[in-house]
């Protein structure tokens, strides 16, 4: 088991990167949370607001594509707000020692 508590065992491409996009997202919420939470200055605070705007168009439009899965439209939107996303994460927390090299953008 890895440090934030997903299975190491995963089989399938697929799986791999469910597991990590919800690592993805479970990382993006608590460090937004945390950052919010630190009384940040009113620049970092309108980040951390666009950031969590952007997390929640992104879990929203890949319940979409998921609904729609011949959709290339739907699936390459949401994977641009993952890329908006990775982009931010990156600018702001790339220091964290949770923060996993394949987020990278």
């Amino acid at each position: 088991m890895s440090k934030d508590g997903a299975e190491d065992t995963v089989v399938s491409g697929d799986t791999r990167v469910l597991v990590d996009d919800v690592a993805f997202i479970a990382f993006v919420r608590e460090r937004v949370s945390s950052a919010l939470r630190g009384g940040p200055s009113v620049g970092e605070q309108r980040l951390l607001d666009a950031v969590h705007r952007t997390l929640n168009d992104y879990e929203a439009q890949k319940a979409a594509a998921a609904l729609s899965p011949t959709s290339d439209e739907e699936a390459g939107v949401a994977h641009g707000l993952r890329w908006a996303l990775e982009v931010a994460m990156w600018t702001r927390f790339a220091d964290h020692p949770d923060y996993r090299r394949e987020w990278r953008p």
